[in-house]
């Protein structure tokens, strides 16, 4: 036999095992059943049959015993498809998508374990002159294995079927990663509302690169939308849902038509409280369902009360004015909200009401040069007249401090300028008594060991930006394991370059955002205003290395 031969009779012989082994699995089944009929008084559980190699063919679609493909004047009636092996079913009502989308609900019966059925609802009533196609997805499957039979059936109610097809890929607006599982809908009725009100004409899913392919199409022309349908309902109806459009109408006219990338973004959802904590002596807390920008917030009725606001939750620490209930009144945009916190009948652990140790902005108990120490409380301070720092290398005593700055945005901060100078490791030591809490919590003697970083061991970044929109305003921003170190913006120019340094050596990112409003942060989009959410792209530097300073080339191109 040469190659030529072996080539056309190889898959032959595949086929023909296949049903060698089909018929000898109906023969076990078959023996399988006698001997349950013949042995009532034992159990018994189906297993598969071992031994040989792994099947690794799926079900072949028998087209003699099974309804025709590309049918034209179809006419409503039952599918059915028969198959050379046994099969099962698996979830064919999310598995399996028909376009256009049906009004009723479609079943599908497995018979006599090779034949599957399809069937109409005996209410669905067809659209005339359209074609439609049903994919079947993961929900054929052989029973031995699982490997999947993937068909598409197409008919036509009218004359002829429609072959034209569009394809593209979906990415995440923020992430831009792409989205997997996500419908590509397309409408005939132009309506903005269409989305919240109708099923698409067409739809399809996207795979796991987030790229799609709607076939068989009409000529005409379409609205395009994506949607994260979280009740597979097809329509565009709950706030947690995601959402995705093209600001132009599609057009349909040749075999293969590519579309831009469309990007999924989930609109911003109205302010609401999630959760709240009143009851905690001198401390309340309220969480929100968002991350918070423009939040009003009044306090009355307090004898003292300062507040923070950290992404989505509220921080409130306060003394009481007796046993009066304070009031926090929250107003933002449409949203307002009046707390009433008491905890007059709450008392104080007298033993272990002590400010917790700080954190600092040190790095391995390293500073940066010229850098402030930033002891950061879990509460608001306030530093005392007692408030003193010394300065020790080994047990000498090398300096005192007794200046400080008090974080103007955050009053749980404190910034200390420590003295410069030739010695290595130094201590810290904060005397007790130098911060108190609104509560009268007192601070313990701390001790704190510190260094300043030498030259040697530190890196630094030269970042250049390039094919940037000069009409634009950019926010770029500089993280180390998620945490900003450095930020800055680029004004109406078409390329940048900044040098950062000194840094601590590691793995950074940075961070652009095409600010179009200004405001210094990303913004989603949304479908009523027709406005896209802000791009927004991430980009790994160069690992950084110590005495090392390395040049970084982002170029700024929009998908």
């Amino acid at each position: 036999m040469d190659k030529k031969e072996e080539i056309i009779i190889k898959p032959y012989l595949c086929k023909m095992q296949k049903k060698i082994l089909a018929l000898l699995s109906s023969l076990a089944l078959a023996l399988w059943y006698l001997s349950i009929g013949l042995s009532s008084s034992s159990c018994a559980q189906i297993v598969s049959p071992t031994g040989g190699e792994r099947d690794t063919i799926a079900p072949i679609l028998d087209t003699l015993l099974s309804s025709p493909n590309m049918q034209i004047n179809f006419e409503k009636s039952d599918l059915i498809f028969h198959f050379d092996e046994f099969l099962e079913l698996a979830s064919p009502q999310q598995q399996v998508i028909v376009t256009p989308p049906l009004d009723k609900k479609f079943s599908m019966e497995l018979k006599k374990f090779k034949s599957v059925i399809f069937r109409f609802s005996e209410e669905e009533v067809l659209k005339e002159n359209v074609t439609y196609s049903i994919n079947f997805g993961k929900a054929i499957k052989d029973f031995t294995e699982g490997n999947v039979f993937e068909y598409s059936y197409v008919f036509s109610t009218g004359d002829y079927i429609d072959s034209l097809s569009l394809s593209g890929q979906l990415l995440d607006a923020f992430e831009g990663e792409p989205q997997e599982d996500v419908l590509i809908m397309l409408y005939t009725n132009k309506a903005d509302s269409v989305v919240r009100t109708e099923k698409p004409f067409y739809f399809a899913r996207t795979n796991e690169s987030g790229r799609f392919q709607l076939n068989n199409l009409k000529a005409d022309t379409f609205k395009v939308a994506a949607l994260k349908d979280n009740n597979l309902n097809y329509i565009y109806d709950q706030e947690a849902e995601s959402i995705g459009f093209m600001g132009q109408l599609i057009i349909t006219s040749d075999s293969l038509t590519q579309l831009p990338v469309i990007r999924l973004f989930q609109e911003e959802p109205a302010l609401k409280i999630m959760d709240k904590n009143l009851k905690q002596k001198s401390f309340a807390s309220v969480k929100f369902n968002k991350k918070i920008y423009d939040l009003e917030v009044s306090v009355n009725n307090f004898e003292k009360a300062e507040y923070q606001i950290e992404e989505d939750e509220l921080l409130l620490w306060y003394t009481q004015n007796g046993t009066e209930a304070g009031q926090l009144i929250l107003q933002s945009g449409d949203f307002s909200d009046t707390l009433y916190v008491d905890s007059s009948k709450k008392t104080i652990d007298q033993e272990r009401h002590k400010l917790s140790r700080p954190n600092t902005n040190m790095i391995q108990n390293m500073l940066l040069p010229d850098t402030d120490l930033i002891l950061s409380f879990k509460e608001p301070v306030t530093p005392t007249d007692s408030f003193l720092v010394h300065i020790y290398a080994d047990s000498i005593l090398l300096d005192s401090i007794q200046s400080y700055t008090v974080d103007s945005t955050d009053s749980r901060n404190i910034l200390l300028t420590l003295p410069k100078d030739t010695f290595g490791v130094k201590s810290m030591m904060l005397m007790p008594g130098s911060f108190t809490s609104l509560d009268n919590k007192s601070q313990d003697s701390t001790l704190i060991k510190y260094k300043i970083a030498e030259e040697e061991i530190l890196s630094g970044l030269i970042l250049k930006v390039n094919n940037l929109d000069s009409t634009f305003v950019y926010r770029a921003s500089l993280l180390k394991k998620g945490e900003e170190v450095f930020s800055f913006d680029i004004n109406n120019k078409s390329s940048f370059e900044v040098t950062v340094k000194p840094l601590f050596p590691g793995d950074y990112q940075l961070t652009l955002i095409e600010d179009k409003n200004e405001n210094g942060r990303w913004d989603t989009g949304n479908y009523d205003e027709k406005t896209q959410a802000e791009y927004r792209k991430v980009f790994n530097i160069e690992k950084l290395r110590a005495n090392w300073e390395v040049e970084s080339l982002i170029d700024w191109q929009q998908p």
